[in-house]
């Protein structure tokens, strides 16, 4: 397949094709100049599929559990790693710092995947059907992305099989088996109805902004009082941090939050994100060069470079609160503000 005349659609996704395939095939879509192409590959070789635009008389979504299944898959050895590892820090107060990392990179292993899975949106299952087959679409196995490809293929799909006034459509409807309908997908010609905001007040973001300025006294206590019990607090704070993010994330969708306020979440969780990855990258490679002085290297007050990345990390997730903060109190303000009464149309009245 020549890829300069496709263009992407999806990546490729796995597909379902019984217990015993030898080797699992992965799907993925691409756009034709006249068709959609589905490609089937299976590591050795790929199979190719091409629905015309003048003959998809239907594109189904159908809503699943996939998401909810792979939220308990992840979250409960997620949670079962985490309580093991703090149960041991208090029990023992003997966990080093390679037991440290190799717990935190587990944790980051389940918590990572959790977080793909639940930013990702509603799983679906998507079908395409014409006049002789019904085909499922694996990589369109979420909702948000689903409607993006379809949105994108609508106009390509109409310019093939013309557009129907609305009598054509509720004639269509009404009468799907007769021989002469025009085809099913022209339901979905008209635009979908917006949904309109709805009014949200912020109580999640401003628990996470709080969350960001509470770092600034637990780390002054860490780096002055070095122990174990400071390090399953910041551990603690650390998921308390991850969870309000995702919650943020999900409350503040189709809100009438301002678009700064929604940015914040992002940011947080994007330097979040960054922190934990060059703290590990460093601990390993302090691991890996002196395993017996890891101990004292990963102290602020011994080290210079981790200070400097407790001192940044600290100041920026401070900033970070601050301005959240304030935008969020901002925004409340205006929202209680009495809307300005309108101005009389009538004329004066007369004596």
């Amino acid at each position: 397949m020549a890829e300069k005349d496709y263009q992407r659609l999806t990546w490729a996704r796995l597909r379902r094709m019984g217990a015993f395939t030898a080797f699992a095939a992965r799907s993925s879509l691409w756009l034709g100049k006249d068709h959609l192409l589905g490609v089937d590959s299976t590591g050795y070789a790929e199979e190719y599929k091409r629905f015309y635009f003048r003959d998809i008389q239907a594109v189904t979504l159908v809503a699943t559990k996939r998401r909810m299944i792979w939220n308990w898959v992840l979250g409960v050895p997620l949670a079962g790693c985490v309580g093991a590892w703090g149960v041991d820090l208090v029990a023992t107060q003997s966990m080093g710092t390679a037991g440290m990392i190799v717990g935190a990179v587990v944790t980051l292993l389940l918590a990572l995947p959790l977080l793909i899975n639940n930013l990702s949106g509603p799983s679906c299952a998507c079908h395409l059907r014409t006049a002789v087959q019904s085909e499922m679409l694996p990589s369109l196995n979420r909702l948000r992305r689903a409607r993006r490809v379809l949105n994108r293929i609508r106009p390509l799909i109409e310019a093939a099989q013309g557009r129907l006034s609305p009598e054509e459509i509720a004639s269509s409807l009404a009468n799907p088996t007769a021989p002469d309908a025009p085809p099913v997908i022209a339901r979905f010609r008209a635009a979908p109805a917006a949904v309109p905001s709805r009014h949200y007040s912020g109580t999640a973001h401003l628990v996470l902004f709080w969350i960001l300025l509470a770092d600034v006294p637990l780390t002054a206590l860490s780096v002055v009082y070095d122990s174990t019990w400071m390090d399953v607090v910041s551990v603690l704070l650390l998921l308390v941090t991850v969870a309000c993010i995702i919650i943020s994330l999900v409350k503040q969708h189709n809100t009438t939050l301002p678009a700064a306020l929604k940015r914040l979440p992002w940011m947080v969780l994007g330097w979040t994100a960054l922190m934990v990855v060059t703290a590990l990258a460093y601990g390993m490679v302090l691991v890996i060069n002196d395993p017996d002085a890891v101990d004292r290297n990963l102290s602020p007050l011994e080290n210079p470079a981790v200070l400097a990345m407790t001192v940044i990390g600290t100041t920026v997730s401070a900033a970070l609160g601050i301005v959240g903060l304030r935008l969020l109190r901002k925004f409340r303000a205006s929202s209680l503000a009495p809307a300005p009464e309108p101005p009389p149309t009538g004329g004066p009245s007369a004596a």
